[in-house]
């Protein structure tokens, strides 16, 4: 199965693609290609520092694997046995967080 490139990869692409078309553009174009490319750059860096964010020692929040994988979509084809691990989570966490509430 050929795996697609993420949001990162195409704003990437798409900013040099831009760039490189800026030269061949007349001057009237150019400019509002440069802006689209620098644009790209812009989504490109905000993505990047978003999926920093999600570290669990940027926040001092224990995330677990299954969270990362639900954020980064390697999760979505396979919804059932996601919202399995979900509940088996959410139980593991309630059984710490409080016993006496999943016996009630």
């Amino acid at each position: 199965m050929n795996e697609h490139p993420d949001a990162g990869e195409l704003s990437a692409a798409l900013e040099e693609e831009l760039r490189q078309i800026s030269v061949l553009a007349p001057n009237e174009f150019r400019m509002r290609l440069l802006v689209a490319a620098h644009c790209a750059g812009l989504i490109k860096r905000d993505l990047a520092a978003k999926a920093h964010e999600f570290q669990p020692e940027m926040h001092g929040v224990d995330q677990t694997r299954l969270v990362q994988e639900i954020l980064y979509g390697a999760r979505d084809k396979d919804i059932v046995n996601l919202r399995t691990s979900m509940k088996d989570e959410v139980r593991e966490k309630l059984a710490v967080a409080n016993p006496g509430y999943a016996q009630a």
